[in-house]
C-alpha cells in the first residue's frame, strides 16, 4: 500500500534546510545531491511506508544512502508525516568500543583481561553519561561551533590519557 501523500513537520523542514545551507556553503554540487537524495528517500517512503520496522512512538525511519542522516516519520491515515531529518554524527565514536576491546585482548590474558575490560566499560560508559550533557551545555551556552570544539576537547583528553598510559609501560 502507498501512501497519497506527504507533509512535513515543521521542525523537520528547519533541520533539512538547515542541512542543505550547511553543505551548500560548502560545495553546491553536494547541496543539490543531498536534496535530491532526501527527495528520493520520500518517494521510497512514500512507495511503501510499512516497509521499514516500526520504533518507539509508533514511528519508522530510513537511512538516505550517501548522506548521514535518516528521515523518521510515521503514518497519519493516508499520509506520512515527515517527523525529523536527523544527522547520524556517532559512527566514529561507537567504533572505539570494539577497538578498544581488541587492543585490550591484545594486550591482556586471563584474569587481567577481565579487569581490564571492567575498567574499560566503565569509562567508556562514564563517557557517554558525561560527554553529551556536556557538549549540550557548551552548545547552548556557545552555539553550534561548541560541538567540535567539546568534541576536540574529549579526544585530545583521550589521547593524552593514552600517551601517558604508553609512557608508563616503557
Amino acid at each position: 500500500m502507498s501512501a497519497a501523500s506527504f507533509s512535513f513537520h515543521p521542525a523537520a523542514i528547519e533541520e533539512a534546510i538547515f542541512a542543505a545551507r550547511w553543505y551548500r556553503e560548502r560545495s553546491p554540487l553536494a547541496a543539490t545531491r543531498f536534496v535530491a537524495e532526501l527527495n528520493q528517500t520520500i518517494d521510497r517512503i512514500l512507495e511503501a511506508p510499512h516497509r521499514w520496522p516500526r520504533s518507539a512512538h509508533d514511528t519508522r525511519k530510513l537511512k538516505l544512502p550517501c548522506f548521514p542522516f535518516l528521515v523518521i516519520y510515521r503514518e497519519v491515515e493516508e499520509s506520512v508525516l515527515v517527523l525529523a531529518v536527523v544527522l547520524l554524527w556517532g559512527g566514529i565514536s561507537f567504533a572505539i568500543y570494539p577497538v578498544g576491546l581488541a587492543l585490550l585482548g591484545l594486550r591482556f590474558s586471563g584474569g587481567d583481561i577481565a579487569r581490564a575490560n571492567t575498567a574499560f566499560t566503565m569509562l567508556y560508559i562514564l563517557g557517554g553519561m558525561v560527554g553529551r550533557p556536556v557538549t549540550g551545555a557548551a552548545m547552548d551556552a556557545l552555539g553550534d561551533p561548541a560541538l567540535g570544539w567539546t568534541l576536540a576537547f574529549f579526544y585530545g583528553l583521550a589521547g593524552a590519557a593514552a600517551l601517558l598510559a604508553l609512557g608508563r609501560r616503557r
